[in-house]
């Protein structure tokens, strides 16, 4: 009989917060284990080839789209609420709804302009910025 005993988790991104993102997981991994849920059969391939109704029945979910389909999804995941507690968990919320009703009017060039950092970090940025801003206008087009 073969245990599996550990997973590998790739979702986080470098606009997360590292130790909020640490702190799910643990919970979420408590949570399984007080629960005696099972890790699903590891994937030998890239689920987003898969067309949506392959992926439903295979049982892979797709992750959150937006900040807005990502905060009702926190929203109704009483495990992470109930462990940021009520007064975490509202202004962390009100914080990020915050962020995703003014993110649309922002100048990212002009406010990386302002940041004094070095070129090669500020070339960085820049890209960065860049992409999001053509992936927004691409998403946007849809």
């Amino acid at each position: 009989m073969c245990i599996r005993d550990s997973f590998v988790y790739r979702a986080c991104d470098v606009t997360s917060n590292p130790y909020l993102a640490l702190g799910a997981l643990i919970i979420a991994g408590i949570d399984g284990m007080k629960n005696n849920y099972v890790l699903p059969e590891p994937l030998q391939f890239d689920p987003t080839i898969l067309p949506e109704q392959a992926r439903k029945a295979k049982g892979i979910n797709q992750l959150p789209s937006s900040l807005s389909v990502t905060l009702k999804s926190l929203q109704q995941d009483m495990v992470l609420m109930n462990a940021l507690g009520p007064k975490l968990s509202s202004l962390y919320i009100a914080i990020k709804e915050y962020e995703n009703t003014h993110t649309d009017t922002l100048n990212f060039m002009y406010y990386l302009s302002l940041i004094h950092i070095s070129e090669p970090t500020r070339l960085l940025s820049i890209s960065y910025a860049v992409f999001c801003l053509k992936k927004k206008k691409f998403n946007s087009d849809i």
